[in-house]
């Protein structure tokens, strides 16, 4: 299926809500199982599921796809403790038991790659492969830190005034590019309703929590995690991601034992929003 094939989905009616280990999370669940490990979505810092919408319906034309709101995001209850990132993973694992998934493909966006690799670690039985797209996880720079802190700081400021002005940013392709330009390359060269409904969704509770935590997991321990997966990663990156620049997508290469990168030009943070059709292929051609 080419972009665009989200609107022929009546979300509404596959949008679930499922209550795990006393905490609800909202989800999608789509595709079949075909003896083959469902693909896992895991959005990044603010996002929810919508960040995958113009992947989900596509994808699950060849496997499962599950997408979730993590904890503490989109509508998704959040955790006793949201500055625990190992819950985020053990709340993905307990979905899938839920749902009698055995084996997935974590598929992590910024945020969500330290949450696919933390999963992948610790839950290597349940993992076939992984992938990280514009992925967090690699030791910054203390410049590298302070311009990606201080750029989070001003998105979590920001965000409930840009909430309140969704429609218009969504509908004006220079007030877009200009209040999406951190995260992706050209928000004008998106359509309108996919702005709409991607990014604009709840900035949920967690949001200031996991922040902090997710920069302070970060370090020479967490690099080690890296170098002992063992299982293949696909690294995806935006050419011109602003966030998280491309040379972090070579330290992931180098530091996992098994991994490929795909660099997707005209993109920024967010390459399965801005170049679905290619994302698409690439993250099959690596599941074969």
């Amino acid at each position: 299926m080419t972009a665009g094939s989200w609107r022929q989905v009546d979300w509404p009616r596959v949008v679930q809500r499922r209550r795990v280990n006393g905490r609800d999370l909202v989800f999608v669940d789509l595709g079949e199982d075909r003896d083959v490990p469902a693909l896992l979505l895991i959005h990044g810092l603010g996002g929810q599921w919508q960040n995958w919408l113009d992947n989900i319906n596509p994808l699950s034309a060849h496997r499962r796809v599950i997408a979730l709101d993590l904890p503490g995001f989109g509508y998704s209850a959040p955790l006793a403790d949201p500055t625990l990132i190992s819950g985020y993973a053990d709340a993905a694992i307990a979905l899938c038991d839920a749902l009698g998934v055995a084996h997935v493909v974590p598929v992590g966006s910024s945020f969500g790659g330290i949450v696919a690799v933390d999963l992948a670690s610790r839950h290597a039985d349940r993992v076939d492969r992984v992938a990280l797209v514009d992925a967090a996880g690699i030791t910054l720079t203390r410049r590298e830190r302070l311009a990606a802190l201080g750029a989070l700081r001003l998105v979590a400021t920001a965000v409930m005034p840009l909430r309140r002005a969704h429609r218009a940013i969504a509908q004006r392709p220079r007030l877009r590019r200009w209040a999406l330009w951190l995260a992706l390359d050209d928000a004008a060269a998106l359509p309108a309703d996919l702005v709409y409904q991607a990014l604009f969704g709840p900035p949920g509770p967690s949001f200031a929590a996991v922040l902090g935590a997710g920069v302070g997991c970060l370090g020479p321990s967490w690099d080690e995690r890296l170098r002992q997966l063992t299982r293949p990663a696909l690294v995806v990156w935006g050419a011109r991601d602003r966030l998280l620049p491309l040379r972090h997508a070579h330290e992931f290469v180098k530091l996992i034992p098994d991994a490929q990168l795909v660099v997707i030009d005209a993109a920024g943070h967010a390459p399965m929003l801005e170049r679905p059709v290619v994302f698409n292929a690439a993250l099959l051609a690596f599941l074969g």
